[in-house]
């Protein structure tokens, strides 16, 4: 597990630096549709299954990748972001519920 979420940590450190140095993902992601679809639907399933850990390391930095996505290719990555936000709001809407109303 260690070694995971090292590895984890690695990747998403190489792909936030990717994202944030590259001048235009958009115009790349365009040119090369494969790569595109990549980032929307493989990259964003995982990131969005980041997004639950309890490892901080790995949740800052997965949000950050997810900012960096979106801000580069936000065009193309509307019903994801969708997905997400909804997510996230249905993660906090549970965590605000006391346990006597679970109940």
């Amino acid at each position: 597990l260690r070694q995971d979420n090292s590895i984890c940590i690695l990747a998403l450190t190489l792909l936030n630096i990717t994202l944030e140095t590259m001048s235009d993902v958009d115009a790349l992601s365009v040119q090369f549709p494969r790569l595109l679809s990549v980032m929307q639907n493989d990259l964003c399933r995982n990131l969005l299954r980041l997004s639950t850990s309890q490892d901080l390391s790995i949740l800052g930095l997965t949000l950050r990748v997810i900012f960096n996505l979106f801000n580069g290719i936000k065009d193309h990555l509307k019903v994801q972001l969708e997905v997400f936000i909804t997510s996230v709001h249905l993660r906090i809407l549970s965590s605000s519920i006391s346990p006597q109303t679970r109940e």
